[in-house]
C-alpha cells in the first residue's frame, strides 16, 4: 500500500523549470534601468520579441536554433548552462542525506523481491505404495518473460502415500432444542460422500442451516435374526429395563436392504410403562439385514428405537415379534397343494382318521429360537347345533360326546419320519381339538404348537409344503366325522349327513421370543455398544472427515482451503478399533490454526485406527474435529473450498533472480505439474490454486516513502492518520482506513475510544457478500489488539466495518430493445457503475459516497438500449442521497419489482469463488 501511494519523483531544493528561471531573471532585471531614455535590462536581454518561453524553447532544442539569436541572449542562454552543475549539486543533497541516514545510520535497505507460494497435491504411479519427497525438491513453474526458469521448492519433507479424502460430515446442535447451552437435540449433514454426493465446485459452508440436515436419533438399536419377518402383519414387543412414555420414542423402524421403515404404536399398546408394542402393516416389504443403510455392516436385521429430542430409551430386556397372516404360508392337502384363502377341504371330501393338512413357511426356518404357532382355521357349513345333537341316532361309539370330541395331532414330518409337536409352554397331550369345547353350535378352537428351533433353510422355496426338508401336519386322529356309519344306515334310518370339515381361510398367528439379541447405543452415523453410557454431544459441532486407501501409520497431510470468520477451539481425535474417539493432539501439526485460515494440516493415523468400526460408516477411517463454536452474530460459518489430500506447500525458489514481471499476477492455477528431475514413483503433481503472496523487490521511492512515515509514526498509534499507516503497512489486507471528519477529531474533550472504520481489500474479505465486504470479528480483534500495542494505555482502539445502506432505486424506462434485456442489462450496467468493487478484487469500497440522482438519471439515459427516462426515485424521492462518513451506499431494486434480474455471470463466478485471507 505505502509503495502504491510513494511519489513519482524525488525531492528538489530546486525543482524551477528554465522557462521559471529567466521569467524571474527578466522580472529582476526589468527593476534596473538601461539608459537614459527608460529601457530596462530586460529590454536588452529580451529584444526583438523573445520571451523567457521562447528562450527556453530554444534552450530545449539547440538543433532547432536559427543562427539569429543576439550575443547577449546566447550569453544568458551560456549562463544558464552553467547553473546546472551547482542546481543538480543542490538537489542531489536531500536524496545523499536520506542515504546517508536511512542506509548509513538507521541501516535500513529496500526490500527485497519476496517469494510467492502454491499449494501442490500429489499421486502416487500405479506401482508405488510410497514416495518421499525431501524439502526443497523443485518443480517447474515454466519460464519468465525473459525465458528464465521458474522453480518452487517444496517447503518441508512430504511422505506421499495412497490415502484419500472421502467424506464430509457434520453433527451440530439444532437451533429449536429449548437450552442452547446444554443441548440434546442434533442436526446431521453428509454434504460430500465419494461416488453418492458429488463435491460442490464452489465449496461448502460448514454448519450451514440451508444444507440438507436431518435430526440425529439418540436411543437404542437391536440386531436379531427374529426380526426378519418377510410378511404378514409383524406386531414387536419390547420390554426396557426401566419405565417409558411412548412419547419419549418417537423414532421406531426396522430395516429392509437399504430403507428403514416406519413403525406405528400398536393400538394395544399401552402408552407408558416397560413395555411399549409397535406394528408394522401387511403390505409393508420384508424386513431384512441392512444393505449399505447408514453405512450399517451388519448381516441381521435390526430396529431402531429414539428420539430426535434426544430423550433416553432405557435398556432393553426382551422382543417378541408376532407375525399376524403372512402372505407366503404354503399349504397342502391330501389331495395336493391349494391356497388358504380359497374354499378347501383339510381332510379331504370323505375324511377318515390318517387324513391331514400340511403346512410351511419360509420364516420359520432357520430361526435359532423357537417358534410358537397358532393355526385357527375358518370352518363353513358347520351344524347350528352342537356335535352330539346332530349325530343323534348314531351309534354311541360314532357319535361324539362333545364337539372337541374331534381332535388332531400336530406333527412336525421330514422324509424320515414324524415327531409330535407340544403345544406352547412344552407340556400337555399331543392332540388338540378342531372345536372348542362349547355347548351349541360348534366353534373353531384355535390349534397351538411349538416348533423346534433350527428348521432347515429349502433353497428352492416350493409350494407344496410337503417338499420341504420338513413341515407342519395336522393329522385326523382318535375319531372320524362317521361318514362309514352314515353310508351303512343312512337307508334304515334317519340321520344327518355327517360334517365334512371345509375352510375357506386360515388365521396364522406365530410368535418368536429373540433371545441373545445384540444391543447397541446409537451415534449421529453409526452405533457403540449397548452397555455403554448415552453418547453426549454437549453445546458443541462435530466435523467429520472420511479417508481411504491409506494404512494405518501414514502420515496424513491435508491442505484446507477455507474461509472462517471467528476463531474456533478444536480438539481432533480419530476413530479407533475399540470404536471411540481418541486425541489426535500428539502428531498433530494443525496449519490452519483451528480452522481459521487456509493452511496445511498433518498427522500420523495411529496404528489402532479402525476402518471398520461401527460408529462410523465402514471403508474409511474417519478423524473428527469437536468445535466449540463462538456465537458471532450475522457472521455465518467456515466457508470450507476444498480439501487437498497428500498435499504441501512449495516457495518459489531464489525470487531475486526471477524477473519482476513474475510478481505482477499470481501463478495460474495449473501451471505446475511435474518435478523438475523425475520421479518415477511419483504419479501426478497437480497445482488446484493460484500462488499467493509474491511481491517484486521494494523500489526505492517506495523504499523512502514507507521509512519517512515510520519515522513519523515511529511504530506508535498516537494518531489517526499513524494508525491507518500501521495498518496498511502490517496488513496486506486492508485497503484503507477511513479517518473521521475534522469536526469529529478535534472536538473536546476528546474520546476516549478511537473508533476507525476499516475497509478490507475485496479480494481478501472475511465474507462472501461481494457487494459488501467486510472483516470477521476475530479479524478486526486481531487488527485492534496489534493498534492497542502500539497506543497510550489509556486510549482504547475499536476498529469497525463500513456500515452499508442499501438505496432503493426504481426507474421507468422505455427501450428500443426487449424490455426484459433492457431492465437486465441496466441493471448490470448500474451495479458495475456505481458498486465496482465487485469484479477488481485488489480495490474496496468508496465510504462516504454519494448517489447523484442526475448523474444517474444521464448514465441510464448515455445507455444506448434506452430511448427515455419516464421516471426514476432514490428511496422513493427524486433527490441524491450522500452517505454518512462510515457508510457505502449500495443501489438496491424492490424485491418485488418483477424487472429484478441477477448479477451477471462474471459477477456470479467470483461469488462462487471465496478468495481465501492469507
Amino acid at each position: 500500500m505505502l509503495a502504491q501511494r510513494a511519489p513519482d519523483a524525488v525531492f528538489r531544493l530546486d525543482d524551477r523549470s528554465d522557462a521559471t528561471l529567466l521569467a524571474q531573471l527578466q522580472a529582476y532585471v526589468g527593476l534596473i534601468p538601461f539608459d537614459t531614455s527608460g529601457n530596462t535590462w530586460a529590454d536588452f536581454f529580451f529584444m526583438s520579441g523573445l520571451t523567457p518561453d521562447s528562450l527556453a524553447q530554444v534552450f530545449a532544442n539547440t538543433d532547432g536554433a536559427d543562427g539569429m539569436l543576439l550575443p547577449q541572449q546566447a550569453f544568458l542562454l551560456a549562463f544558464l548552462q552553467l547553473l546546472k552543475t551547482p542546481r543538480a549539486l543542490l538537489n542531489a543533497l536531500p536524496l545523499a542525506h536520506r542515504n546517508l541516514y536511512y542506509r548509513s545510520l538507521l541501516g535500513l535497505d529496500e526490500r527485497p523481491a519476496q517469494a510467492d507460494h502454491v499449494v501442490l497435491g500429489f499421486t502416487l504411479s500405479p506401482t508405488a505404495r510410497a514416495c518421499f519427497l525431501a524439502a526443497g525438491t523443485l518443480f517447474d513453474g515454466g519460464d519468465a518473460q525473459d525465458g528464465a526458469p521458474v522453480r518452487y521448492a517444496l517447503d518441508d519433507d512430504v511422505l506421499v502415500n495412497p490415502s484419500a479424502w472421502t467424506d464430509l460430515r457434520w453433527v451440530q446442535p439444532d437451533p429449536a432444542d429449548s437450552d442452547p447451552t446444554s443441548p440434546t437435540m442434533y442436526l446431521s449433514a453428509t454434504p460430500y460422500e465419494q461416488g453418492a454426493v458429488a463435491w460442490p465446485a464452489a465449496g461448502v459452508r460448514l454448519f450451514d442451516s440451508s444444507t440438507t440436515q436431518t435430526s440425529v436419533i439418540s436411543g437404542r438399536m437391536i440386531a436379531s435374526e427374529s426380526l426378519g419377518m418377510t410378511s404378514g402383519t409383524r406386531q414387536f414387543s419390547v420390554t426396557f429395563s426401566a419405565s417409558v412414555t411412548a412419547a419419549d420414542v418417537t423414532v421406531a423402524q426396522v430395516s429392509a436392504g437399504d430403507v428403514w421403515l416406519d413403525l406405528a404404536l400398536d393400538p394395544s399398546s399401552p402408552l407408558s410403562g416397560t413395555t411399549l408394542i409397535w406394528v408394522l402393516s401387511q403390505d409393508a416389504p420384508a424386513i431384512s439385514a441392512p444393505q449399505g443403510l447408514d453405512g450399517m455392516t451388519l448381516d441381521v436385521p435390526v430396529m431402531r428405537l429414539g428420539s430426535i429430542a434426544g430423550k433416553t430409551v432405557p435398556q432393553i430386556t426382551a422382543l417378541t415379534v408376532t407375525v399376524n397372516d403372512p402372505a407366503a404360508l404354503r399349504y397342502s392337502t391330501d389331495s395336493g397343494v391349494s391356497r388358504p384363502e380359497n374354499i378347501s377341504y383339510p381332510f379331504g371330501t370323505a375324511p377318515v382318521v390318517g387324513n391331514s393338512f400340511n403346512l410351511m413357511l419360509p420364516d420359520w426356518c432357520g430361526r435359532s429360537t423357537t417358534i410358537d404357532l397358532t393355526v385357527t382355521p375358518n370352518w363353513i357349513g358347520l351344524p347350528t347345533v352342537d356335535f352330539p345333537a346332530w349325530h343323534a341316532g348314531y351309534d354311541a361309539s360314532v357319535a361324539p360326546a362333545s364337539n372337541a370330541d374331534f381332535v388332531v395331532s400336530p406333527l412336525l414330518v421330514s422324509s424320515v419320519g414324524a415327531s409330535a409337536l407340544v403345544p406352547p409352554g412344552g407340556t400337555g397331550t399331543t392332540t388338540q381339538p378342531l372345536f372348542a369345547s362349547t355347548t351349541g353350535a360348534p366353534v373353531a378352537a384355535p390349534l397351538k404348537v411349538r416348533l423346534p428351533a433350527e428348521l432347515p433353510v429349502s433353497d428352492s422355496e416350493p409350494s407344496d409344503p410337503c417338499d420341504w426338508p420338513r413341515w407342519v401336519r395336522f393329522e385326523l386322529t382318535g375319531r372320524d366325522f362317521g361318514y362309514q356309519y352314515y353310508q351303512t344306515h343312512a337307508g334304515t334310518e334317519t340321520l344327518n349327513p355327517p360334517y365334512t370339515p371345509q375352510i375357506n381361510s386360515m388365521s396364522i398367528v406365530f410368535t418368536v421370543t429373540a433371545a441373545g439379541f445384540t444391543q447397541y447405543q446409537l451415534t449421529p452415523f453409526g452405533y457403540i455398544d449397548g452397555s455403554a453410557a448415552a453418547p453426549s454431544g454437549g453445546a458443541k459441532s462435530y466435523l467429520y472427515v472420511g479417508l481411504t486407501d491409506g494404512t494405518p501409520g501414514e502420515t496424513l497431510s491435508l491442505y484446507w482451503k477455507l474461509q472462517s470468520p471467528q476463531t474456533l477451539t478444536i480438539e481432533w481425535t480419530y476413530l479407533n478399533e475399540s470404536n471411540a474417539w481418541i486425541s489426535l493432539e500428539d502428531t498433530l501439526v494443525d496449519g490452519t490454526q483451528g480452522l481459521l485460515d487456509s493452511g496445511l494440516w498433518t498427522a500420523i493415523l495411529p496404528h489402532d485406527a479402525a476402518n471398520d468400526a461401527p460408529c462410523m460408516p465402514a471403508g474409511r477411517f474417519w478423524i473428527r474435529a469437536e468445535i466449540v463454536r463462538n456465537a458471532v452474530s450475522n457472521e455465518g460459518d467456515i466457508w470450507l473450498q476444498d480439501i487437498l489430500a497428500n498435499a504441501m506447500t512449495a516457495t518459489l525458489d531464489a525470487p531475486e533472480t526471477v524477473p519482476a514481471d513474475h510478481f505482477r499476477s499470481p501463478l495460474a492455477a495449473g501451471t505446475i505439474s511435474r518435478p523438475v528431475t523425475p520421479n518415477a514413483a511419483l504419479g501426478s503433481v497437480t497445482q488446484p490454486w493460484a500462488s499467493t503472496g509474491g511481491a517484486p523487490a521494494q523500489t526505492p521511492m517506495a523504499f523512502f516513502a514507507e521509512t519517512a512515515q515510520r519515522l513519523s509514526h515511529r511504530m506508535r498509534a498516537l494518531t489517526w492518520r499513524d494508525m491507518a499507516n500501521l495498518l496498511n503497512a502490517q496488513y496486506p489486507e486492508v485497503f484503507d482506513a477511513a479517518i473521521p471528519p475534522a469536526d469529529t477529531i478535534t472536538k473536546l474533550p476528546a474520546s476516549v475510544t478511537q473508533s476507525l472504520v476499516v475497509i478490507p481489500v475485496n479480494a481478501r474479505k472475511d465474507n462472501q457478500d461481494l457487494l459488501r465486504p467486510v472483516f470477521s470479528t476475530s479479524h478486526l480483534n486481531e487488527m485492534a489488539g496489534y493498534l492497542q500495542a502500539h497506543d497510550s494505555a489509556w486510549a482504547t482502539i475499536v476498529l469497525k466495518n463500513p456500515t452499508y445502506r442499501d438505496v432503493t432505486i426504481a426507474y421507468d424506462v422505455e427501450f428500443n430493445v426487449n424490455p426484459d434485456y433492457g431492465y437486465r442489462q441496466l441493471k448490470e450496467r448500474l451495479t458495475l457503475r456505481y458498486m465496482p468493487w465487485i469484479l477488481d478484487g485488489q480495490r474496496g469500497v468508496t465510504v462516504g459516497n454519494t448517489l447523484d440522482f442526475y448523474g444517474i438519471m444521464a448514465f441510464i439515459e448515455s445507455q444506448p438500449f434506452v430511448v427515455e427516462v419516464n421516471d426514476m426515485t432514490l428511496d422513493g424521492a427524486r433527490v441524491s442521497v450522500e452517505a454518512d462518513v462510515d457508510q457505502v451506499l449500495i443501489l438496491a431494486w424492490p424485491d418485488a419489482d418483477t424487472r429484478t434480474f441477477a448479477i451477471g455471470a462474471a459477477s456470479t463466478a467470483a461469488r462462487l469463488s471465496p478468495r481465501t485471507r492469507v
